[in-house]
């Protein structure tokens, strides 16, 4: 069976077909970029080792497993999940304007509005002419990731720069993870009465999260982050934090950087 074919199996859908819908559709983009994001980094540790950087590693067997087991050189076992980061935010007065702007110069619309100055505008204002905007481009989806990457100057991590220098490209709107589980992992946690510390990570039950940078930059590209610069959670001291900021100096382009 070929490529197509499984495709047509999948969906029914020829392929312009299925990108139009997902372009269509931000929140089943988003599902599906999850699983996507997973495969490349598959796709990286099957790299590593073929290379012989690594002895072996796995993927989970179930909802309850983490993303990868990394088995290293020397025999020890690393866990490691996959996240995407998130959508660049959109909130104050100067991101909604310069997102609309960008949408005006790049997408054909709003082009009866005059953007000449900021200062013709409330924070309101914008808020309704964003809210008008077809839902492809209000949502997380490619327009949204389109203007985070129009505001750096490196595209990619094979771009010349060292981590540190590339990740602080993103200083004036930071890097971040949503850094929980999915409601079909969470654990059995009694640590509250409503279970919420069920979807967040124990402290010793993960050592390495690799960060999608699809979002930020349109490349299935990932920076590798120990646990060590992960917070706990301010009101669970047994669970790391869900709001998952990427410190420049704690990231890395390569995961056996994070080894050393």
């Amino acid at each position: 069976m070929s490529e197509l074919d499984r495709l047509k199996r999948l969906c029914g859908l020829e392929p312009n077909d299925l990108a139009e819908v997902l372009e269509n559709n931000p929140r089943a983009y988003m599902a599906v970029k999850g699983a996507v994001a997973e495969k490349h980094l598959k796709n990286y540790f099957e790299k590593l080792k073929t290379q012989g950087s690594i002895s072996d590693f796995r993927t989970a067997s179930s909802d309850f497993e983490k993303d990868f087991y990394i088995t290293l050189l020397d025999g020890s076992v690393k866990v490691v999940e996959c996240k995407n980061v998130e959508v660049q935010k959109v909130n104050t007065k100067s991101e909604y304007f310069n997102y609309l702007t960008f949408i005006q110069k790049n997408k054909k619309l709003l082009s009866t509005v005059d953007f000449t100055s900021i200062e013709d505008y409330s924070l309101n204002d914008l808020k309704n002419i964003f809210s008008a905007l077809p839902q492809s481009m209000r949502e997380s989806g490619i327009p949204r990731y389109e203007f985070s990457i129009n505001q750096v100057p490196t595209k990619s991590i094979h771009d010349d720069l060292s981590s540190e220098e590339f990740l602080t490209q993103f200083d004036h709107a930071m890097l971040s993870i949503d850094f929980q589980r999915t409601r079909n992992s969470r654990d059995n946690s009694d640590n509250d009465e409503n279970g919420k510390a069920a979807r967040f990570y124990k402290l010793d039950e993960i050592d390495f999260v690799g960060a999608c940078l699809f979002t930020r930059t349109m490349k299935w590209e990932f920076v590798f982050g120990s646990r060590e610069s992960i917070d706990i959670h301010p009101k669970y001291p047994d669970r790391y934090s869900n709001r998952l900021k990427l410190n420049p100096k704690f990231w890395e382009f390569d995961f056996l950087e994070m080894l050393s």
